[in-house]
Formats: C-alpha cells, sequence, structure tokens
C-alpha cells in the first residue's frame, strides 16, 4: 500500500458558510448543510437542512458537488467528539432545490481521484474516527470544541490500496448502506399510506360521501358495509362522535417499564428520549428479541410524533409523553392524535393537547383500520430490524477492509449473505 498525507489527496477544500437568515441584495439561497445534518444527508435527506443566504461571491467558491466529502471541524462534545464525515452522493443534489453549502462549523474536501478513490476516502475517514484515532484533533476548550483539521490533514498517514481495490471495497460498504436507505425509503412509503388511508377514512370520510354519490365501492365489501351512508348535519359520518384526545386515550406514567408480557432478562431497558429518533440503550444481549405489535405504545416528544413499536422491553423520562388508546385501537389513536400540538417541551402541554377534537368511529372499526394496516407496520419493524443488522455487518468489515485483515472476496460474500 501508498501512504499519503490527507493534504496530499485533496484538489480542494475550504471551510462552509453561515450567512445570513434573510434576503440581501449580492446573496443567494444555499441549502447548508450542519454537522447535526449529517446522519439524514447521508442518505440524500435534506428534511432538516436550514436554508440561509450566502454571499454571491462566497457561494460560488464554496457550491458543493457530488463526490464532496464533509468533516465536521467544530461543536463536537464529549460524547460526540469532532471529526464526523459524510459523503454527498447524487441524490443530494436530485433532492436539493437550492444550490448546497456547507456551515461554518464543518469544512468540505475535494479529493484527487486519479488517486484515490472518494467514496473510499469517506470510508477510511469513518474508520479512523470509529476507531478514536482522531481524538488527538479533538480539542475541548471551555468554549466550542474543535477539530485541528490543519494538523490532522498535514500529519495523519492514509495508506491506499491500489484504485480498482479502492473502488471494490467502497462498493462493499456503500452497498450495506444502499440496503439501510431502500429500507428506509420504503418505509416513508409505508408510513404514507397508512397516513393517506386514515385520512381517506377518518378525516375526509371518503368512502361515506362515496356512498352518498353512488360510486362503486372501493375496498373489500365486508369493510364497505360497514361505513355509514350519510354525513350528519355537522358533517361527520351519522353514529359517529366528535370526542376531545382526553376521552380516547390513557396516559401512561413516565418512568415505567413497558413490556411485551414476557419475562425479561437482566440487563439495561432502553429508554426514550426527549426529541430522539430511535431507542437509546439496549435490552439486555439481543435487542429486538421480543419483537411484536401486540401492544404499542405512543411516544409523543418535542416537535416528533412518533409511535413505539415495542419490540423489547423499554422505558421512558420525564420529558415525553407515552399514551395507549381508550375505548379505541391505539394504532388508531396515534394517526388521530398526531400533529394536533407541537411539543416544544413536556410541561404544560398536556392540558393543551388533550381538548384537540378527532372524529371517532367505534372501537370495532379502529381495528379494521388497524388490521388493514398492520401488515405495513409489521414490514416496518422487519426493515428497522434487518438495517440494524446490516450496520452491524458494516461497521464490522469496516476496520477489517482497511486494514487488510479480511479479504475482498470473503468480505463480498459475507454482504451477499447479508442481503
Amino acid at each position: 500500500m501508498d501512504e499519503y498525507k490527507l493534504i496530499d489527496l485533496l484538489t480542494y477544500t475550504r471551510d462552509g458558510e453561515w450567512g445570513k437568515g434573510e434576503p440581501t441584495n449580492g446573496y443567494v439561497l444555499m441549502s447548508v448543510i450542519r454537522g447535526t445534518d449529517f446522519e439524514k444527508v447521508r442518505f440524500g435527506d435534506l428534511s432538516t437542512v436550514p436554508n440561509r443566504y450566502i454571499r454571491e461571491d462566497i457561494a460560488n467558491r464554496k457550491m458543493l458537488k457530488p463526490g464532496d466529502i464533509l468533516i465536521e471541524t467544530a461543536g463536537g462534545t464529549k460524547d460526540q467528539p469532532t471529526g464526523r464525515t459524510v459523503y454527498l452522493n447524487d441524490s443530494v443534489f436530485l433532492n436539493a432545490r437550492n444550490p448546497v453549502t456547507c456551515a461554518s462549523f464543518s469544512r468540505f474536501l475535494r479529493v484527487k481521484e486519479n488517486i484515490v478513490d472518494p467514496k473510499f476516502l469517506f470510508w477510511a475517514l469513518q474508520d479512523k474516527y470509529k476507531s478514536n484515532d482522531l481524538l488527538p484533533f479533538h480539542i475541548q476548550h471551555t468554549g466550542v470544541a474543535r477539530f485541528q483539521f490543519t494538523d490532522f490533514s498535514k500529519s495523519f498517514p492514509f495508506s491506499l490500496p491500489d484504485y480498482k481495490k479502492q473502488i471494490k471495497i467502497a462498493g462493499i460498504l456503500s452497498s450495506l448502506d444502499d440496503k439501510i436507505d431502500l429500507n428506509r425509503r420504503m418505509n416513508e412509503t409505508l408510513e404514507a399510506m397508512a397516513r393517506a388511508i386514515f385520512k381517506d377514512w377518518f378525516v375526509d370520510f371518503g368512502p361515506t360521501r362515496a356512498k352518498m354519490e353512488g360510486r362503486a365501492p372501493y375496498l373489500a365489501q365486508e369493510i364497505w358495509d360497514l361505513f355509514p351512508d350519510a354525513l350528519d348535519d355537522e358533517g361527520k359520518p351519522v353514529r359517529w362522535e366528535e370526542k376531545k384526545i382526553d376521552d380516547f386515550i390513557t396516559r401512561l406514567p413516565v418512568g415505567k417499564k413497558f413490556d411485551q408480557k414476557t419475562v425479561s432478562k437482566a440487563g439495561k431497558v432502553p429508554v426514550l428520549d426527549q426529541g430522539k429518533e430511535g431507542v437509546i440503550g439496549y435490552h439486555s444481549e439481543e435487542p429486538g428479541v421480543h419483537a411484536s405489535l401486540d401492544n404499542p405504545v405512543v411516544v409523543f416528544a418535542n416537535h416528533t410524533c412518533n409511535m413505539r413499536i415495542a419490540t423489547f422491553d423499554f422505558s421512558t423520562i420525564q420529558n415525553v409523553l407515552p399514551f395507549i388508546g381508550q375505548g379505541v385501537d391505539t394504532v388508531w389513536a396515534y394517526y388521530a392524535s398526531s400533529g394536533k400540538q407541537k411539543f416544544i417541551e413536556y410541561k404544560g402541554h398536556w392540558p393543551d393537547f388533550i381538548i384537540h377534537k378527532a372524529v371517532c368511529p367505534s372501537f370495532h372499526f379502529t381495528k379494521q383500520f388497524r388490521g388493514l394496516i398492520d401488515p405495513f407496520l409489521r414490514k416496518v419493524v422487519q426493515n428497522n430490524l434487518e438495517s440494524r443488522t446490516l450496520a452491524q455487518t458494516r461497521d464490522l468489515l469496516l476496520p477489517k477492509l482497511m486494514s487488510g485483515e479480511i479479504r475482498v472476496k470473503d468480505a463480498e460474500k459475507t454482504v451477499e449473505q447479508a442481503l
């Protein structure tokens, strides 16, 4: 293998910009990727990326393109040091509505592609970060933590295999990421389908309106027959009631362990934290071993409204709001109450939340809805568990491929089995 310093592998590198929040003459609107956006941007998701106005001459110099790598150079914490990286693939720019740059706490790297494959360099940087090799360049003073990029780029050695092998290694690792991304996008589609069905049935009252207009059934006959034939004077299906959220959910105590009627193994119980996308910690040695859809619990926190399918025992901290359905199916209650209230903080928002209203059919009807979308939910759980396994496989292969401990052919076989 040939050895290089990072600076010798780059054709261009610059710090990012933050710009201004309001339109200004001589400034252009750009999507500005922050370190906190890296994980989503990695899969082409720019939903959390803010738009800022950047001075036009600077924007032209710092406009990103496919194949660039971003490295976080400031803002890390004790538990999450600076030095995180993200590779910008084509999907980032296909999904972007504006030109793209990075924030001032990051730097972009543009590589000499005749020497190093950009995807390979990204994975090499990922390996160095995960193995804590970058910690000596993470400086934590009393203020903002910073990454000493100049020292790192001029002193840290990178061993590169031949170019063809670089491409193969990057392809192996990226194929696992691609499958994780496919699962994520499939879950988004399944969630959108479930929401569309809920909206048609319980917000727009589509089947009832279709009956009133004499249109042909577009659902299975046994479900179609359940829908009322007319709307009442208030514009809702006859015999359906408008209720406050407080009338169809039961609040659960925070700090309580929610289980699946199974005997828990010894070990830490995961905790659902405020504003988090996933579960913090793990239950026993086998996360997901109690996978079940029998007892879902809804957890609202911050601006997020998440239904946590209880695939294993878990608990909640005080800054979140767990509940189950009362007289209605819990999954139905999730869709009926989702989006009614923005939870900036936990305190004081429960009374505001429960006074919102929704039109409620009978419990039997909400179970019919649950039964229809149940295959969607089961597939979401299956995809999440598979993605977790794929990520573990990727993280296991990464250092072994970079060090040469495992041969490319053997890694390819491992990935074929995983996919």
